[in-house]
């Protein structure tokens, strides 16, 4: 019996060792490549066959992008189909594939034709945030602080992602640094990485940003700085930007309703339930994320 056993773990090693040497030969690594270029020159279709084949020969990268491609729609005749991008995911995934680890973890994490499951979420993003992937840092750092209310987790978590400018960490963690979740409040950490979500077209961040100018926290005050950043995330048609201005006396017109034109000679006086959105699940659920 024991003599059994280990003919069928070497067969099982000299298996793994002949997949893992052909999924790293030049050719399927040069196809792979090829692949990922097509892919982003918008050749989907070409891509799609191209990955394909590679993913055939057991390429964790190339089932990640097939995965991806379900997930987004863009295979060409089919709709976005979650069940297939799942399982694509999860072949890569299985293999150590960061990227289709933290895909797997939000999957679960948002419930995208899965059952919603935070453990299992939390196991795909600590693979992959333990590999250095800066989606499974975000998401991990959710889970902390959405479902576990870890808030020094979650700051950790955040950080890690912020620094490797993911743009929706970047602005969670300062957010944090804000009202001093994590930490005790630290309006000048606010303000490094308000700005830098700012810079990266992020309009809640562009709006925060505005308002810490507006009320001269850590920074000089600046209405002109203030108006400026609210105009970058008004032309998103960020509705609290588009209201700021509207008080300040501003003619802004993109995204404001007919009659309701900024009235003039106003000052702006943040409204007592005019809260931030630290964790605007809105930004989470975009499909950049997989971009």
């Amino acid at each position: 019996m024991r003599n059994v056993q280990s003919l069928i773990m070497l067969f099982l090693a000299a298996a793994f060792a002949v997949n893992l040497y052909a999924a790293e030969t030049p050719e399927i690594k040069y196809n792979e490549a090829r692949a990922i270029q097509l892919f982003n020159n918008g050749d989907c279709d070409n891509a799609f066959q191209l990955f394909q084949q590679v993913a055939a020969k057991g390429d964790a990268t190339a089932q990640y992008y097939i995965g991806r491609m379900y997930f987004n729609g863009e295979v060409t005749g089919e709709d976005v189909d979650y069940a297939k991008a799942f399982t694509w995911f999860q072949k890569a995934a299985m293999q150590g594939n960061a990227k289709a680890q933290a895909s797997l973890g939000r999957m679960y994490f948002l419930g995208h034709g899965i059952a919603q499951n935070f453990d299992k979420a939390m196991m795909w993003y600590q693979k992959a945030a333990d590999q250095g992937n800066a989606h499974g840092q975000y998401g991990l750092a959710c889970i902390y602080y959405r479902v576990k209310f870890d808030y020094p987790m979650a700051m950790k978590w955040y950080q890690k992602a912020a620094e490797q400018d993911n743009p929706y960490a970047q602005y969670s963690l300062a957010c944090m640094y804000y009202y001093g979740e994590g930490s005790d409040k630290d309006f000048k950490q606010a303000l490094k990485w308000f700005k830098a979500a700012a810079d990266q077209n992020i309009p809640p961040a562009q709006y925060d940003l505005g308002v810490m100018y507006l009320k001269g926290q850590s920074v000089q005050q600046s209405d002109g700085i203030a108006e400026d950043w609210f105009r970058k995330a008004a032309g998103s048609n960020y509705k609290a930007a588009v209201a700021a201005l509207q008080d300040m006396g501003v003619d802004y017109q993109s995204g404001v309703p007919a009659g309701n034109e900024a009235s003039p000679n106003s000052s702006y006086q943040r409204p007592a339930n005019d809260e931030y959105q630290p964790y605007n699940t809105g930004l989470w659920l975009t499909n950049s994320y997989y971009r």
